[in-house]
């Protein structure tokens, strides 16, 4: 998950577990192991040759993340993607 700041995080508190790794991209709150800044690769968990992994977001992220994605490995046919946002 990213998020500009940890009150942007929808749905924040049933998100919470050891699966789930949340990179704040612009302020980062006390405490967090990670700085503020754009996702990386090393964000990234492993993706099983046979898995999916599914990206949801702007124009701009979606198009970043799937490159990583496809920088860590991923075959594009095993990558989703739902994009919402302008249009035009």
């Amino acid at each position: 998950l990213s998020v500009r700041t940890a009150d942007d995080a929808y749905f924040r508190d049933e998100l919470a577990g050891p699966e789930v790794t949340v990179v704040h991209t612009r302020v980062a709150p006390p405490g967090s192991s990670r700085p503020a800044g754009r996702l990386a690769l090393a964000d990234l968990p492993p993706v099983p040759p046979d898995g999916l992994a599914f990206v949801c977001g702007s124009n701009g992220f979606a198009d970043a993340a799937t490159d990583l994605l496809q920088e860590a490995g991923v075959a594009p046919e095993r990558i989703r993607v739902e994009r919402f946002g302008a249009t035009a």
